[in-house]
């Protein structure tokens, strides 16, 4: 295994699942070279990966965005006034409290 980890395909995929804990077939398929897909070496690849803890998934299912908070400027200004009444609750008749 340790020849295949000199490797600079499986390096390249052993970064990527790292960063997200999980790698896809697709990006398997796409980085690594024929000459292990076809080979023996694929399963010692798969175990490779299975002992560093990196997942192996059809389609990516973490979330791999940043969170929101960093995404959105923050709004340094005083927030704006709530109305008393929403104007749908303006329009529509108090109803009795007797009423049932």
């Amino acid at each position: 295994m340790e020849n295949l980890q000199s490797m600079p395909e499986v390096q390249k995929i052993i970064s990527l699942g790292k960063a997200n804990g999980e790698v896809s077939y697709d990006d398997i398929n796409e980085i690594l070279p024929d000459k292990i897909l076809n080979s023996e070496k694929i399963d010692d690849f798969f175990t490779l990966l299975h002992e560093m803890g990196i997942e192996i998934v059809e389609e990516y299912t973490r979330n791999t965005l940043e969170p929101a908070s960093t995404l959105v400027p923050k709004d340094d200004s005083k927030p704006a006034r709530k109305k008393k009444n929403p104007p749908l609750l303006q329009a529509v008749p108090k109803i009795p409290s007797n009423f049932t």
